[in-house]
């Protein structure tokens, strides 16, 4: 039990917020807005170095499922 306390430990949440709102533009011209998600880089590298320091790390959504990546971050 006390090994279980004692390991460090990170909750990562990442946006689960997919669907931007049209830009008057877009609605002008009728055309489907675009998509976003997490940010790459913004997890990534805390990721690396919390990973580096032992952190044992669980990614959480606040929809809790699956957490789009944003296609422009990759």
């Amino acid at each position: 039990m006390a090994e279980a306390a004692s390991k460090k430990r990170i909750l990562l949440v990442v946006s689960s917020y997919t669907d931007m709102p049209a830009t008057e533009e877009e609605k002008k011209e009728n055309k489907t807005p675009g998509k976003t998600g997490w940010y790459l880089p913004e997890v990534a590298h805390p990721y690396v170095l919390f990973k580096e320091k032992g952190y044992e790390i669980t990614f959480v959504s606040p929809k809790g499922d699956l957490a789009d990546c944003d296609e422009g971050s990759v």
